[in-house]
């Protein structure tokens, strides 16, 4: 895919984390900002469901999550606790 080459002007500690972030993640900052730019379209296309839709976007736990083994933990120790 061609590339343009773009300028700028961002927040000193915005781009030092972005470059910490890029390098954790073994991509270069260009590439970061090229996904966070192509992803716009997807927001958009969001903006038509229901607010409550678009609030719960996002929140779902997936299976391997160490959150999700928390809480299960914390719902067995409220069901023991108060049961």
């Amino acid at each position: 895919m061609p590339t343009d080459k773009l300028t700028l002007s961002v927040d000193s500690q915005a781009v030092a984390k972005g470059k910490r972030y890029a390098a954790a993640s073994g991509r270069s900052l260009s590439s970061l900002v090229g996904d966070y730019l192509n992803s716009l379209d997807e927001v958009r296309s969001l903006e038509g469901l229901p607010p409550l839709i678009q609030e719960l976007i996002g929140m779902g736990v997936g299976a391997g999550d160490a959150r999700a083994d928390e809480k299960d933990d914390y719902r067995r120790h409220l069901e023991e606790k108060y049961l």
